[in-house]
């Protein structure tokens, strides 16, 4: 009796995987077709009039290496800069070395009461190179000398940065937008845009 019983259930058991890996191989059915008319129009594709194709313009934003002697690839704009770095530099030489002696000369005419020597310091880059000559003390000339020269080498580094200039090519990003006419699937006409950047 025992036997019979299991081998029911094994049966049932075995049945019921059977028919469950049936119900996995089987394909859903498909959704019925509700909108006849909607399937129609997709499978007709829009039609639009031949615009002339231009290229996609891929790489980089800067190309910094290049050289004039090469000719500027389609899609970018040589731009001419100043040299950042030299005009830094001699921005920043120049002012402070022209801060500090314009600083220290203000401070002893406002302390002489207007009766010191000292209003050439107040020149920018020949004015320590004028006190010299007003202040006759060795060790002081040295120290007018250095300043002087390193405000004259801050002005060289500004004006050699205006003029040494570098090229890089930045690539355009030039974006056109055309209006096309449009010919739907039902026969109906529109307008529509086609851009490029």
């Amino acid at each position: 009796m025992k036997t019979i019983r299991m081998t029911a259930v094994s049966l049932a058991l075995g049945a019921s995987l059977a028919f469950a890996q049936e119900a996995q191989e089987a394909p859903p059915p498909p959704p019925p077709n509700d909108y006849p008319e909607y399937q129609q129009q997709q499978q007709q594709p829009y039609q639009q009039y031949p615009q002339e194709q231009q290229p996609a313009y891929a790489g980089p934003r800067k190309i910094k290496n290049w050289s004039p002697d090469q000719p500027v690839p389609p899609g970018y704009t040589a731009v001419s800069k100043p040299r950042m770095g030299l005009l830094v530099g001699g921005i920043v030489t120049f002012g402070i070395s022209y801060g500090v002696t314009a600083l220290v000369g203000a401070v002893a005419l406002d302390t002489s009461r207007g009766s010191s020597q000292t209003w050439p310091l107040l020149i920018p880059v020949i004015g320590p190179f004028i006190q010299m000559a007003v202040t006759p003390v060795p060790g002081l000339n040295v120290l007018l000398a250095v300043d002087g020269l390193v405000q004259a080498t801050g002005v060289g580094l500004f004006i050699a940065g205006l003029a040494a200039r570098t090229v890089t090519l930045v690539r355009t990003a030039n974006l056109t937008l055309t209006p096309v006419p449009v010919v739907t699937a039902g026969g109906g006409n529109g307008l529509g845009i086609a851009g490029t950047f």
